[in-house]
């Protein structure tokens, strides 16, 4: 949100530093899926990682271990990255012009943290189930 605000001037790299968190979120959902579903070797997953998601190569190692010793916490990140991005879109869309971006940040962070989808159903006034 602050680069999208225009934080430090609108830096290209700044920019270009949000775009590489968010891929390392979508490459850990997909280093997840390929070593407990679909059997990948080290050398598939540090390919992934060091080569299409740009991470270092120590950072790399232990996120292969990492992904080895945990099942389904990888792809957390992702999962609760794009249901914010979700849920921002929806509210969006409901206020329309009346939209405010500050007060939409002030009320969803006021809810603590509960799972984004009780968030999501607060914010649009449904029920929670």
């Amino acid at each position: 949100m602050m680069q999208e605000q225009g934080y430090l001037d609108n830096d290209p790299l700044f920019h270009l530093v949000q775009l590489k968190f968010y891929l390392r979120t979508i490459a850990n959902a997909i280093l997840d899926q390929g070593v407990h579903v679909d059997n990948w070797s080290r050398e598939q997953a540090m390919h992934l990682m060091t080569h299409d998601a740009f991470q270092q190569e120590s950072e790399a190692a232990g996120k292969w271990i990492r992904a080895q010793l945990t099942s389904a916490q990888l792809p957390t990140y992702f999962v609760g990255a794009q249901e914010h991005f979700d849920t921002r879109k929806a509210v969006e869309e409901k206020q329309g012009a009346n939209f405010n971006l500050k007060a939409y940040h002030d009320q969803i962070l006021s809810y603590g943290a509960p799972p984004v989808r009780f968030a999501r159903q607060l914010m649009l006034d449904q029920p929670i189930e």
